[in-house]
């Protein structure tokens, strides 16, 4: 009984059928990349503009480096260490704690995705087994470290935007607070929203009487 074999046409549909869907889906994924860049390209510029305005309105320098990666954490954190607590003291230098926060995170990134390479391309590089389980508990310990850092890293940050929001709006800080952590991408449009309100719990500059004469 000879065997049926499907024919040249069938193998050409098929196949075209499968490019057909995988080209799909490769447009819908680039088309979805393109409004996730825009959209965060969107919100960067309404933080930056926000923090810029903040600067001003608190007699501040600097407020270009809101819209500088990395500096931006700098001009955020300075904003925050303007808010004055109830006893009469200043808040913690969060300018240069953000920007060694993140430049630490960086260093985790960078360690991780360097290990990351060694490991996928240990056959390459003839690495032992026991060279590999060194590698590999070494990126465990880096990886637990990296998330308890991340974790009060977050806290610290947290702290800082909710004092900034005390600074613009005292009345609904803790509100917009809560709204940045459970929708974390409202964040930027608050900041952006309060940015032209007159700032309290700051220090204010007295002003010096002027003699007439």
């Amino acid at each position: 009984m000879a065997m049926l074999l499907p024919s040249p046409e069938y193998f050409m549909s098929s196949f075209g059928d499968e490019a057909f869907f995988g080209g799909a889906i490769l447009v819908i994924l680039l088309i979805i990349l393109f409004f996730v860049l825009i959209f965060a390209l969107v919100t960067y510029i309404f933080q930056g503009i926000g923090i810029m305005k903040m600067h001003e309105k608190l007699g501040l320098k600097g407020g270009w480096m809101a819209f500088v990666p990395l500096l931006n954490s700098y001009a955020f954190g300075k904003v925050a260490e303007q808010y004055i607590k109830q006893d009469g003291k200043k808040s913690a230098k969060f300018s240069v704690i953000l920007l060694i926060g993140n430049i630490i995170n960086m260093g985790f990134a960078f360690c991780s995705g360097f290990l990351s390479g060694i490991s996928g391309t240990s056959a390459s590089l003839g690495l032992s087994s026991e060279v590999l389980g060194v590698i590999a508990l070494f990126s465990l310990a880096l990886s637990l470290i990296q998330l308890t850092f991340s974790v009060v890293f977050s806290v610290v940050v947290y702290i800082a935007l909710w004092r900034i929001f005390s600074i613009f709006n005292n009345q609904s800080a803790t509100l917009f607070l809560i709204l940045s952590l459970f929708i974390g991408l409202v964040q930027p449009f608050l900041i952006f929203a309060i940015r032209n309100n007159e700032p309290c719990c700051v220090e204010t500059k007295e002003e010096i009487p002027v003699e007439v004469v």
